[in-house]
């Protein structure tokens, strides 16, 4: 008798522990999107979730060369003589954008949530 009780505990928790597995891969939280503004307007919006590489080409002549990939963000190639940008890395979090000045664009990755922090300190 103490077996079989025991027995349907095990089984009640192995069914509880699969049930909330599964609610939590069907109900996984919104992705993280990149906004890509040139001089101050929004020019492309990216799912940091879906690999992809592009150009961002700037009127002036200039351009940039974007790579999303593992859910993140990065330059990869760009026209502006300092490459700083490039340097930068790969971002995935608000909390720093990647700038190219000469370019005049911005990437910001931003949170559908609203749960990442505006800013790090120290």
């Amino acid at each position: 008798m103490k077996n079989k009780f025991w027995i349907l505990i095990i089984m009640a928790v192995f069914v509880i522990s699969a049930a909330f597995a599964v609610y939590q891969y069907t109900h996984k939280a919104p992705g993280r999107f990149a906004e890509i503004t040139q001089d101050g307007v929004l020019i492309r919006t990216v799912d940091l979730t879906v690999n992809a590489e592009f150009t961002i080409e700037n009127p002036a002549g200039g351009y940039n060369r974007i790579q999303v990939k593992g859910g993140a963000v990065s330059v990869i190639e760009a026209s502006c003589p300092d490459k700083v940008c490039i340097h930068q890395g790969a971002v995935s979090g608000g909390a720093q954008p990647i700038v190219c000045l000469p370019n005049k664009l911005v990437i910001k990755v931003i949170s559908p949530s609203g749960d990442e922090p505006d800013l790090i300190v120290g």
